[in-house]
């Protein structure tokens, strides 16, 4: 039996090989000659399937939070640039089994998308806790990034990891929020965000505002955000699990949450 079916031959080819015996090789001739079209067309077709296989995903919700859970300051360690003694922003981990339920139930309801996304078994990362506190502009205008406030893509290991961000409390623009670009903005203005130095917005971006609870599964490493700078006497609290892929051996294999 052959591996596969010709395609069907015009009339003109069919009289061309009745006439000549059916060799072979015009057979194949002819086959080759449509397959090239169906390769052609297989091959673009794949090119798609990885362009939205690993595209930009923004996946936003809602869970209820215990009232009991927040920003622990007590906990809070210094992070990002030190200017003039002073920190803009602090955080501290929290293990993932020490989560409040809500959370961890929310992140196991992501195991099949994560592993379709990464085409492979999926490690997460301790949550972090995240405040960043306003900067005075005579500081923000004269230093360079302090609290990740540039537009910039996560890469840990190469671009192929996820965040998934709650807030905790109810953030406006007052706040600072997480800030990043839509897929066809980035597209075409990739060439203005190439350096790590861009803090505004070429020309427009989307802000993670909301109640306590909302949430967003974001493509940190693919896709450019930032960390907003919050207003004079206001503050930006919010909680972040990363996703890797196991080849990483970055963060715990859902294999050992369960």
């Amino acid at each position: 039996m052959v591996k596969y079916q010709y395609p069907h031959n015009s009339e003109k080819e069919e009289k061309l090989l009745k006439r000549f015996g059916y060799p072979a090789f015009l057979e194949k001739m002819f086959a080759m000659k449509k397959w090239r079209k169906y390769y052609i067309s297989a091959f673009k077709r794949a090119i798609a399937v990885f362009l939205e296989k690993y595209t930009h995903i923004a996946f936003k919700g809602h869970i209820e939070l215990p009232d009991e859970f927040g920003f622990n300051e007590k906990l809070a360690i210094p992070r990002g640039n030190n200017i003039d003694g002073i920190f803009y922003s602090s955080s501290y981990e929290i293990n993932f089994q020490d989560l409040p339920n809500q959370i961890k139930t929310l992140v196991f309801s992501f195991r099949n998308i994560l592993e379709s996304y990464f085409a492979t078994e999926v490690n997460v990362t301790a949550a972090s806790c995240w405040r960043n506190n306003h900067i005075p502009s005579s500081i923000l205008d004269k230093n360079g990034e302090i609290i990740s406030n540039a537009f910039h893509q996560d890469l840990v290991f190469d671009q192929y990891n996820l965040q998934l961000f709650i807030l905790l409390h109810d953030t406006e623009l007052k706040h600072g929020p997480f800030e990043y670009l839509e897929p066809y903005t980035q597209m075409h203005e990739m060439e203005y965000y190439r350096k790590r130095n861009r803090k505004k917005a070429l020309s427009s971006s989307q802000k993670l505002t909301g109640k306590r609870g909302d949430f967003m599964l974001f493509t940190t490493g693919l896709s450019l955000h930032k960390a907003g700078v919050p207003d004079i006497n206001e503050h930006r609290d919010i909680i972040s699990i990363a996703f890797f892929p196991s080849y990483t051996n970055i963060g715990t294999p859902f294999s050992e949450l369960v």
